[in-house]
């Protein structure tokens, strides 16, 4: 194991929607995981990634709440790395990463509600990148 050429700069909550719908829900979790990446404009060796998590994205009046989420993430990595390494760890470990900071924000957000608490299930992101 060693360490990784790439750095995190920052992470941040962009945003967050809660509402409560119905607390009496015993079906199956519905979510929808969305991100992108960009590299910077300026050469600097830097990537900005998004993620957007909906849970109930679709809800009718049965679902126990409505959360939408959205990460973002400054990765930045040392010369020379080849571009497609750089494209595997934006999709990949950047998201992942992304992912890791929020199913901690949607647990609390739930507990805070008065909800049973939401554990994000994990993801896979390499089976997502082979797409």
């Amino acid at each position: 194991m060693r360490n990784s050429d790439f750095n995190v700069l920052s992470v941040r909550m962009n945003s967050v929607q809660f509402q409560i719908c119905n607390n009496d829900y015993e079906g199956e979790i519905e979510t929808e995981v969305s991100s992108q990446y960009a590299l910077a404009d300026s050469g600097e060796n830097q990537a900005k990634a998004e993620m957007e998590i909906k849970i109930f994205p679709d809800a009718e009046k049965t679902a126990p709440f409505r959360i939408t989420l959205k990460i973002e993430g400054i990765f930045a990595w040392n010369d020379p790395i080849p571009p497609q390494d750089i494209k595997d760890f934006m999709k990949i470990n950047a998201m992942a990463l992304l992912y890791s900071y929020a199913r901690p924000i949607v647990t609390q957000l739930t507990c805070s509600a008065a909800c049973n608490p939401l554990f994000l299930p994990m993801m896979n992101f390499v089976d997502e990148n082979e797409k």
